[in-house]
């Protein structure tokens, strides 16, 4: 019979260590964070990175960031020519709190001449006018997202997005949000309802070509539904 004899093994873990002291860095990061305290996580983060750019870019340059002038930020956006007209929009939406948040009585960061729209804006890039197809081009896309017999439905879905857009020029988030509600396509002017930026709600009026695609596709998709639960 064996004789099983219990060894107390000494505490071999390691002591606590005392919690490490806040670095530089750490400090440096909540006081670009606090501004957007009321804001989602992903927001505070994004607002900071900006905020934090935008104060080394005062330093290098001499230049206060808590009461910079409006060509100063002018300068500050053309200076990073890398970033396009959104990434500067955010920029400076992360700017107006900044100021806001140091208790300015003009917030630099609304003047007229830094915003994206209107004829000023000349922190921005130019303005050009959409591309638009020719009617080769239109042709061709037309015959590439046309259905072809036994494609399947999820295929016809994907063509009939793009055909969608293509004749209507709804924005993609518009398109893929439609419900089959939004549809009219009986009456003697087809449409669809279309609920866009800033909420508004809008009617698109449709083509007879498009109507009648759209009807057989809605023909298809209740058939697609009944044989997949």
């Amino acid at each position: 019979m064996n004789h099983w004899t219990v060894v107390r093994r000494p505490n071999r873990r390691a002591p606590l260590k005392n919690p490490a002291k806040p670095t530089t860095r750490d400090a440096q990061n909540e006081e670009n964070t606090r501004p957007f305290q009321d804001l989602s996580p992903l927001t505070i983060q994004r607002y900071a990175w900006f905020l934090n750019d935008f104060k080394q870019w005062c330093r290098a340059s001499g230049i206060s960031p808590e009461k910079p002038k409006i060509r100063e930020i002018a300068d500050y956006l053309k200076d990073r020519q890398q970033w396009g007209t959104s990434r500067k929009t955010v920029a400076l939406a992360a700017l107006r709190r900044w100021f806001d948040y140091c208790g300015l009585e003009e917030n630099p960061a609304m003047a007229p001449s830094l915003r994206k729209t209107g004829r000023a804006g000349k922190a921005f890039a130019p303005k050009r006018l959409p591309v638009a197809l020719n009617d080769s081009e239109s042709e061709a896309f037309l015959q590439a997202v046309t259905p072809k017999p036994g494609d399947s439905f999820p295929t016809r879905r994907k063509y009939q997005i793009q055909r969608l857009l293509f004749w209507t020029g709804l924005r993609v988030s518009e398109a893929v949000s439609l419900r089959v509600d939004d549809l009219h396509l009986d009456g003697e002017q087809p449409m669809l309802v279309v609920v866009g930026k800033g909420n508004k709600e809008r009617q698109v009026p449709l083509s007879i070509r498009l109507a009648v695609e759209l009807q057989e596709y809605l023909e298809l998709r209740a058939e697609f539904l009944a044989a997949n639960g």
